[in-house]
């Protein structure tokens, strides 16, 4: 689906497919639009997040991420405010907010968007193509190399980490 001048030019049922789904890091990302659909505005993602799953706290200087939860529970930390979430819960996370969550027990699976268009780019240049039907991937340690590369590319899409912070992550 393209917009153009407000107007779609391909039908509005978004799904995911072999063809827009990745592995990344824990998650596995579904991408139902991309800038390429939305003229750089925004990214649509369904994401599918393991038990006790979650980024480290970390920011984004040029996008504005917002959540809306489909199932499962977590926990959000936005700029500090610790928030408890359900299925049919939204949190935001404004451009430069330091931010991370943790997934409950049970997994957790959310719509994100995030606005403009930046995070598939991102998650493209470090993720895996998979089947749409793939398992969530296999938890290996990160080795160093791939550390570094993260980290770069992060960088280069305006995300820096806290470290500083990641003791304030509650462990399984």
């Amino acid at each position: 689906m393209t917009l153009t001048n407000n107007k779609t030019t391909q039908e509005l049922h978004l799904t995911a497919t072999d063809e827009n789904t990745m592995h990344f890091l824990v998650e596995k990302i579904s991408f139902l639009l991309t800038g390429k659909d939305t003229n750089g505005e925004y990214d649509l993602a369904y994401v599918e997040e393991p038990p006790f799953g979650g980024p480290p706290p970390h920011r984004h200087n040029d996008d504005t991420e917002v959540f809306f939860i489909a199932q499962g529970t977590g926990k959000f930390v936005v700029d500090g405010v610790e928030k408890n979430v359900k299925s049919g819960d939204s949190v935001i996370a404004p451009k430069g907010s330091i931010h991370y969550f943790v997934a409950g027990e049970e997994g957790m699976t959310f719509f994100l968007k995030s606005y403009p268009s930046n995070f598939y780019n991102f998650v493209k240049s470090f993720g895996k193509s998979v089947p749409k039907d793939a398992p969530l991937p296999t938890f290996n340690p990160a080795t160093d190399l791939d550390v570094i590369k993260l980290t770069e590319l992060s960088l280069k899409y305006g995300i820096t980490y806290h470290p500083e912070l990641t003791s304030a992550i509650p462990k399984k």
